[in-house]
């Protein structure tokens, strides 16, 4: 009986709690809207499959690949031209596809593999859209390996495996990057990671300022600190640097991690090259992301000491601190599924946002295009200001020891 006494004392606290409340609704909503995002980029990514076009270059020409190109045509709506070179057929085309010299004698030899080479134009490094026209290759090879025992079987009456594979060595044409397909691989693995990483890193420090924020107002910290002769704005920036740095340190665990697990996927997989995912990107684009991680640190730094000035007890700022972690993280697994379009209204966007960020950068690095990078960082910096100066606003108030107090006085 003591114990059910305790745990429903317990939960009358946290359900009588507006913060609690409040922090349900709105990771409710938000998630609502984020999923709501997420199928429209599934839908886009469809789309993107419905509208390719595929360009077919003929290294022989004999009867089986006739009737095996006139049967693939068909089976996928009259969407393949032929083309005298693969360079033409990438240009012209979202998808080329090369059949080689020899095709015909190893497509009626027993344990011989076959062997396509394809090429895949990608202008977005959205994950969804780029992955959808990349993974045409292999639906296509799959396709060539269903019909050829009936072409074959027709033309020569020879039995060919059903489980004859044929394999397609894929590249992709990124802006005017040529990638082997392990490095798009690793590159798309980067970047569907780094927006969410950047958002849990920058939305934990969030929770770190508002917690340390609320507990020293609890403890009666600010009054000592208040009384003596230092400023209110020397107490503020100290609250946000001591959070970062220890989002900093937790950030640059992770970060170091995923670097260490791509780059040796691709030292296992990439070419005898040893291309590695800094060399990849280049290492302006990897200072660019540390700066939007600077940015998303500050950002989140003045959010969190707002937030722990207007409670009153750490335990509404854990409360809040958990759904404004998971916005950050929503932000950036939105801007995954997101297609966006790379103008400098996005550009803003994301820099209001925060999470985007390292998206927008390495978009605009790979096309060259440095003016969009100047607006997301100009706007995200500007961001970061605007939520200082409210922070020390706040501050400056009596709401750092009090918390924010609602009175309503009854009418006569």
């Amino acid at each position: 009986m003591v114990l059910k006494t305790l745990v429903t004392r317990e939960i009358k606290v946290f359900i009588k709690n507006p913060a609690f409340i409040l922090s349900i609704i709105l990771l409710i909503s938000a998630y609502g809207i984020i999923g709501r995002i997420i199928s429209a980029g599934v839908e886009t990514a469809k789309g993107e499959q419905i509208k390719v076009r595929i360009g077919v270059v003929l290294e022989e020409k004999t009867s089986l690949i006739e009737v095996l190109l006139s049967l693939l045509n068909q089976t996928i709506g009259g969407k393949i031209n032929v083309f005298s070179s693969a360079s033409e057929a990438t240009v012209e085309n979202d998808l080329s596809i090369v059949i080689p010299r020899g095709f015909t004698e190893n497509a009626t030899s027993a344990g011989k593999p076959l062997y396509l080479r394809a090429g895949v134009k990608v202008d977005s490094v959205s994950p969804m859209s780029s992955q959808a026209k990349v993974g045409l290759v292999a639906s296509i090879a799959s396709l060539i390996q269903n019909l050829l025992p009936t072409v074959v079987g027709t033309l020569y009456n020879v039995n060919v495996p059903s489980q004859k594979i044929v394999v397609a060595e894929t590249s992709i044409l990124l802006y005017n990057k040529v990638l082997s397909g392990s490095e798009f691989n690793a590159m798309v693995s980067f970047i569907t990671l780094i927006p969410m990483l950047i958002g849990l890193v920058i939305g934990i420090n969030a929770a770190y300022a508002a917690q340390s924020t609320a507990v020293e107002k609890v403890e009666k910290a600010f009054e000592m600190l208040l009384a003596q002769p230092i400023s209110r704005r020397s107490v503020l920036v100290a609250k946000i640097i001591g959070s970062l740095v220890a989002s900093l340190m937790t950030g640059a665990a992770y970060l170091a991690g995923m670097f260490l697990m791509l780059s040796g996927f691709m030292s296992t997989t990439a070419s005898a090259r040893g291309v590695d995912l800094i060399n990849l990107l280049g290492i302006d684009t990897i200072i660019l992301i540390i700066l939007s991680l600077i940015i998303g640190l500050f950002c989140s730094g003045a959010i969190g000491v707002i937030l722990g000035s207007i409670v009153s007890d750490e335990r509404i700022a854990g409360a809040l601190s958990a759904p404004i972690t998971f916005l950050f993280v929503g932000f950036g697994l939105a801007t995954i599924y997101m297609d966006l379009p790379l103008n400098a209204l996005t550009a803003a966007a994301a820099g209001a946002a925060i999470a985007p960020l390292p998206y927008i950068f390495i978009s605009a690095s790979l096309m060259g295009t440095h003016s969009f990078i100047a607006i997301s960082a100009a706007t995200g910096i500007a961001t970061c200001i605007l939520l200082i100066a409210l922070a020390l606003i706040m501050f400056n108030r009596d709401v750092i020891i009090l918390g924010l107090r609602f009175t309503w006085r009854r009418k006569m």
